[in-house]
C-alpha cells in the first residue's frame, strides 16, 4: 500500500521531477546532511522534541503553510525507528530519496524529500512509499555477461514484486547486449509490452530539439550567443528577449518563467502548436537575470522550438520528421499520440489508475518512441551523423549545475562528477524515461516505464552502478 503524506506534495514531486538523473550521496554532500537530519528528527522519541527538530527543516517556498502543517502532523504520528540504508538525489538535487526500513516491522520504505529551490537547507515536500530491497551487487570489475544476468533477474523481481512495467535496451558498439520487456501496454486488454511497443519519452525528446539547434549552428543559421529579440519578432516586446541567448535557453540559465501550471492544464486542449504556449508564459515575471541562477523550465525549450520554426519556416513536428525521423527511418516515433501508444498508469492504493491527461508534443518534450528507434538515434549521435565530433563534444560538456545536483550541457544532461555519459531523462504523469550514452565505451542505455513506480528509479540506480563496474 502506498502511503503519501500529501496529494499536493506527491503531485508537485511528479511535475518537478522532469528529469531522472540520480546521484548516490556520500557523507560530504550537504543534501545527505539534510536527509540525515530529517532521519534524526523523525526518530526522536519525545514528541515535543521531534516537532521542534522537524520544524527547523520542513516548510519552504514550494510548500504552502497548510501542507507544511499536514507533513508535520503526519510525521508526529509515526512511532518507532526508521533505519536508513541508502541516500540519493534525484533530478539535479530537487529531491532526495532515503531508502531504509522500519525497525519495528522490517518493512522497507522510501522517504521522498522535495528540496526547497530557494533554500537548500529546508524540505518543502514529503512523500512516503514502499521500497524494493536494494540489490547486492558483486564487488569489483564485472563483465558484460554478469551485467546482463544480474539486470535480467533484477527486472524480473521488480516486475513480479513491485509493479515495474516497461522496456530496457543496453547496447555496446554494434551489439545489443540485452533487451528486456515487462508488464502491459494496456491493463484492460492485457496487451504485453514488446520491442515494438511505443511509450512516452516525456522530456527525453528535448534531445531532438537540442540536436536540431546544434545542427542549425553548424550550418550557419544560428549562433550560440544570438538573442531572442533578434530571432523571434513576436517575442521582442518581452523584457527578457534582448538579453536571453540560445546558450541561456539550452542550459536553463535564462530565468524565463515556467509555462506549466494549473491554468495551462485547464486550457491544455486548446494547445496544438508552439505559438499556443506563448500566452502561458509571456505575462509572467522573470525568475532571475540570465546567468544569475539556474532553473530548469520547459519554457526554455518552447522558445528554442519557436526559433527552429522561424529559421526553417516549418512547424516543429515537420522539422523533426525531416531532419531526424525520416533520415534514420525511425518509423515508430510519433509526434502526436496515436492508438498504438502504451497507456500510462499512476498508483491508486494497491491498484493502478490509467492516466487520461494528454500533454501535447512540443519542443519541450512529449514525443513517443521505443527502444528500437532510439538506439538508432543514439548511434547516429555517436557516429556524428547529425553533429560533428567537435559540436557534440561542446554540447555534452558541463556548462551548468542544476540546483546543485546534476550537470547540464547544451540541451543534454551530463553525468556527475566525471561526464562519463550524456543523455536526457523524462517524467510525466505515469511516465518515466531515461537515455544515457557512454561515448568512451559506446554503451547506450534506453529505459522506459509506463507506471509511476519507485521501481524505475531503483532499476536506474542499479544500472548505473553495474555499468560503472563493467567499464
Amino acid at each position: 500500500m502506498r502511503k503519501v503524506f500529501s496529494v499536493f506534495g506527491i503531485i508537485l514531486l511528479i511535475i518537478q521531477s522532469i528529469t531522472a538523473q540520480t546521484q548516490l550521496l556520500d557523507k560530504s554532500n550537504s543534501l545527505r546532511t539534510l536527509a540525515e537530519n530529517f532521519v534524526i528528527a523523525r526518530n526522536e522519541s519525545d514528541t515535543t522534541a521531534r516537532l521542534n527538530k522537524l520544524s527547523k527543516i520542513i516548510g519552504g517556498s514550494n510548500s504552502p503553510k497548510y501542507a507544511t502543517n499536514q507533513f508535520l502532523g503526519d510525521l508526529l504520528k509515526h512511532g518507532g525507528v526508521f533505519e536508513p540504508i541508502t541516500y540519493y538525489s534525484l533530478s539535479g538535487g530537487i529531491a532526495v530519496h532515503i531508502i531504509g526500513k522500519e525497525a519495528k516491522t522490517g518493512d522497507l520504505m522510501r522517504y521522498q524529500l522535495g528540496i526547497d529551490p530557494k533554500n537548500k537547507n529546508r524540505i518543502g515536500l514529503i512523500a512516503q512509499t514502499p521500497s524494493s530491497k536494494p540489490p547486492i551487487i558483486p564487488e569489483g570489475q564485472i563483465d558484460d555477461q554478469q551485467v546482463i544476468d544480474f539486470i535480467e533477474a533484477y527486472v524480473k523481481q521488480l516486475s513480479l514484486d513491485h509493479g515495474f512495467s516497461g522496456s530496457l535496451l543496453i547496447s555496446r558498439g554494434d551489439k545489443i547486449l540485452t533487451e528486456i520487456y515487462a508488464g502491459f501496454a494496456n491493463d484492460a486488454t492485457k496487451e504485453k509490452i514488446e520491442a515494438k511497443t511505443i511509450m512516452d519519452m516525456a522530456s527525453g525528446s528535448k534531445m531532438f530539439t537540442a540536436v536540431l539547434i546544434g545542427k542549425a549552428v553548424e550550418n550557419g543559421l544560428l549562433n550560440w550567443d544570438d538573442t531572442v529579440v533578434n530571432l523571434l519578432p513576436e517575442l521582442s516586446h518581452l523584457s527578457w528577449a534582448s538579453e536571453v541567448t540560445i546558450a541561456h535557453l539550452l542550459t536553463h540559465a535564462s530565468g524565463i518563467p515556467e509555462f506549466w501550471d494549473s491554468k495551462f492544464e485547464s486550457h491544455i486542449k486548446e494547445v496544438n502548436f508552439l505559438s499556443d504556449f506563448i500566452p502561458f508564459f509571456s505575462n509572467k515575471p522573470v525568475l532571475f537575470k540570465p546567468n544569475a541562477d539556474i532553473q530548469y523550465t520547459n519554457t526554455n525549450f518552447i522558445v528554442l522550438g519557436l526559433v527552429l520554426e522561424q529559421i526553417y519556416n516549418k512547424q516543429y513536428r515537420d522539422i523533426v520528421k525531416q531532419e531526424i525521423l525520416n533520415l534514420l527511418k525511425m518509423d515508430n516515433t510519433k509526434l502526436i499520440r496515436t492508438n498504438d501508444v502504451a497507456e500510462s498508469y499512476l498508483p491508486a492504493g494497491p491498484d493502478w489508475e490509467k492516466v487520461n491527461f494528454i500533454m501535447p508534443t512540443s519542443s519541450a518534450g512529449g514525443a513517443f518512441s521505443n527502444t528500437t528507434d532510439l538506439v538508432r538515434f543514439a548511434n547516429a549521435l555517436l557516429n556524428n551523423r547529425f553533429l560533428s565530433h567537435n559540436t557534440l563534444k561542446k554540447m555534452t560538456e558541463e556548462k551548468v549545475k542544476l540546483n546543485g545536483g546534476s550537470s547540464y550541457g547544451y540541451g543534454f544532461e551530463i553525468a556527475i562528477p566525471d561526464g562519463r555519459y550524456f543523455g536526457h531523462g523524462g517524467k510525466a504523469y505515469g511516465t518515466n524515461f531515461e537515455m544515457r550514452i557512454y561515448p568512451d565505451s559506446e554503451t547506450i542505455v534506453i529505459l522506459f516505464s509506463n507506471r509511476d513506480s519507485y521501481a524505475f528509479l531503483d532499476l536506474l540506480i542499479t544500472l548505473e552502478q553495474l555499468l560503472d563496474q563493467s567499464h
